[in-house]
């Protein structure tokens, strides 16, 4: 079987399931998910690949799961006070939901297109969930789960390449008060490999000019606060 033919089986199998809690449970369809990201990797031809995938609502599906995975993290999160490394329903909502953002991630990389489509799709949205869950950042900062860093990470990394289109959804990011967001995140994740840089990159793609005041007080703010946290 050539990797266009499986690329479209894939595709048509999770395209008639047609519903994100279907496929966050469906073994098959998550395999599949996962085997169509790797080919992204080896495919030859990335502009007939993309193009295959958006033919299949690839997009809006995976935004979809991304969602319902989000929602039931945030549920579970909400009625365990603590995570054990070998919980399996933690590790399985969190995997999903890092598979999925990695997707948006990488593939918004290669197609100005899916990045469109990605906004569209609220993604965006989708991602600053997981970036403003109190929770899930209380654990990726106090390094209490691994899982936890790498969806804040990933999030982060996604919206690195969506920010690109930011002129064309600026109430998007506005709509999840971005800036503000980031620049928390950035501070509390400064000596985390290149978290703070990649932060960086997006605000300066997502920074108004009747934002920069509020920038440079909530910037005021984080250095004060450092200030005072590293003499307690």
């Amino acid at each position: 079987m050539s990797e266009e033919t499986s690329l479209r089986s894939m595709l048509s199998y999770i395209q008639q399931l047609n519903d994100a809690f279907k496929i966050l449970t469906n073994k098959k369809a998550l395999v599949a998910l996962a085997n169509i990201h790797k080919l992204v990797f080896s495919i030859k031809d990335k502009s007939q690949f993309m193009n295959i995938c958006l033919e299949h609502d690839f997009c809006r599906i995976v935004c979809d799961v991304i969602y319902k995975a989000y929602e039931n993290l945030n549920n579970y999160l909400n009625k365990n006070n603590t995570i054990k490394s070998n919980d399996n329903i933690y590790i399985q909502l969190s995997s999903v939901s890092i598979m999925c953002i990695v997707i948006v991630w990488n593939f918004s990389c290669y197609s100005f297109k899916f990045s469109m489509e990605a906004h569209k799709f609220n993604a965006i949205q989708n991602l600053f969930m997981f970036l403003k869950n109190d929770k899930l950042v209380k654990l990726a900062e106090n390094d209490l789960d691994e899982k936890a860093y790498e969806l804040i990470r990933s999030g982060v990394a996604a919206l690195e390449n969506l920010c690109q289109q930011y002129g064309s959804f600026p109430e998007k990011w506005k709509d999840e008060n971005a800036v503000e967001t980031l620049l928390v995140l950035s501070e509390k994740f400064k000596n985390k490999d290149d978290f703070q840089l990649m932060s960086y990159v997006i605000l300066a793609n997502i920074v108004d000019d009747d934002e920069i005041n509020k920038l440079q007080g909530i910037v005021f703010i984080l250095i004060r606060n450092s200030h005072l946290n590293s003499l307690s």
